[in-house]
């Protein structure tokens, strides 16, 4: 089940990516997390297949077809948004690696993010 984790990370990744803009930073924030934390990746990747059971499918081809499955999905950004949000969103200790931009978070309309781009501010600021 391992060998799933990358491509199922590129694949939520590839959607915070998409709306934040940050790829770079959020993708291997993202891929560090779920790397140490393989338990509540399968956790989050189970909650979202109980809550809507056609991310079955998309589970399953990304576990035969890995990184090269990917490619079917990364343009669906209803399917994406789907999987993220039933994974829960992004872990906060992401957030605090990769914080958005206020903007950013603000179009994500999510609090964690909200508060890390506010964070990350205010180190800005102090750091200055």
């Amino acid at each position: 089940r391992l060998a799933l984790l990358p491509a199922a990370v590129a694949l939520v990744a590839c959607w915070f990516s998409h709306i934040v803009g940050s790829a770079g930073k959020l993708d291997a924030a993202l891929h560090d997390y779920y790397e140490g934390h393989p338990e509540e990746f399968r956790r989050r990747l189970s909650a979202a297949v109980e809550k809507d059971p056609e991310l079955e499918q998309v589970v399953e081809a990304l576990r035969t077809g890995g990184s090269k499955a990917l490619l079917n999905f990364i343009n669906d950004e209803s399917l994406l948004l789907r999987l993220s949000k039933g994974m829960g969103g992004l872990p906060e200790e992401v957030w605090a690696e990769a914080p958005p931009s206020l903007h950013e978070a603000a179009e994500l309309g999510s609090e964690t993010a909200l508060a890390a781009a506010l964070n990350a501010r205010l180190v800005d600021i102090d750091g200055a």
